[in-house]
């Protein structure tokens, strides 16, 4: 009868989270075995800060994970703009402000019309 309890009262954490993680993880190793330039870690930080402020702002779904998450994508977006407009594009140069921000709407855009279409269906 615990088990089953505990089963219930265990937090799932979601799919997107577990993608936008991965390709941030996947990134920093290409990063850090100086194959491709950093894209990787910023479509993934992109990707990350849209989960987080659509659980957010629009799901208004609160959690400590969802707070640390993000404080770090808050501290990724200060480095990034930091590096670009301060440091002479160190670690990362104004392209990268530019695909940050293209693809943070792309993935806004995607997470609103999923909201949307999980709502109809709800509605249904």
């Amino acid at each position: 009868m615990d088990s089953s309890n505990n089963s219930v009262n265990q937090k799932k954490i979601s799919f997107p989270l577990i993608i936008w993680t991965s390709i941030i993880a996947i990134g920093v190793v290409v990063k850090l075995l100086h194959f491709l330039s950093p894209i990787l870690i910023v479509i993934g930080f992109a990707g990350l800060t849209s989960y987080t402020i659509n659980e957010f702002i629009v799901l208004k779904k609160i959690s400590k994970l969802k707070i640390s998450l993000t404080i770090i994508c808050s501290l990724f977006l200060v480095v990034l703009l930091g590096g670009s407009f301060f440091n002479n594009g160190f670690p990362l140069n104004i392209i990268a402000v530019i695909i940050y921000f293209v693809s943070l709407i792309i993935f806004m855009i995607i997470n609103i019309t999923r909201n949307r279409k999980n709502a109809n269906q709800l509605n249904n």
